[in-house]
């Protein structure tokens, strides 16, 4: 989840109709699953509603993961900050095109790279 910011007034008039359907989300994912989130406020909020492990992330310093020194090119490439502080390098990019494709033309390992 990136962010909840009220929308689609003309289906959800109150902020409190938009974030129902969210809320219930949170109540259907599974004790122990897993919910990667911005760390957005609105999301900190809705985040509170399930028993899942949530993952923060952001573009900016957080508690969770961040990216940090983006050099735009070619490719874009920046330094995965941890939770823990430690960081590496960004791998290459998932949608470049390589021989070892599988038939969605995305690279088997980009799915385990940072965990």
């Amino acid at each position: 989840m990136t962010s909840l910011i009220h929308d689609h007034v003309n289906v959800f008039p109150t902020f409190h109709d938009y974030e129902a359907p969210f809320i219930a989300l949170m109540h259907d994912l599974p004790k122990g699953g897993l919910m990667v989130a911005r760390d957005h406020s609105a999301v900190h909020k809705i985040a509170a509603e399930t028993d899942a492990h949530v993952v923060w992330y952001d573009t900016v310093p957080c508690d969770g993961w961040f990216s940090e020194d983006v050099a735009y090119g070619e490719t874009t490439s920046f330094k995965l900050v941890r939770p823990d502080g430690s960081a590496s390098r960004s791998p290459p990019p998932c949608w470049a095109p390589t021989t070892s494709r599988t038939s969605s033309g995305f690279r088997p390992s980009c799915w385990s790279v940072i965990w």
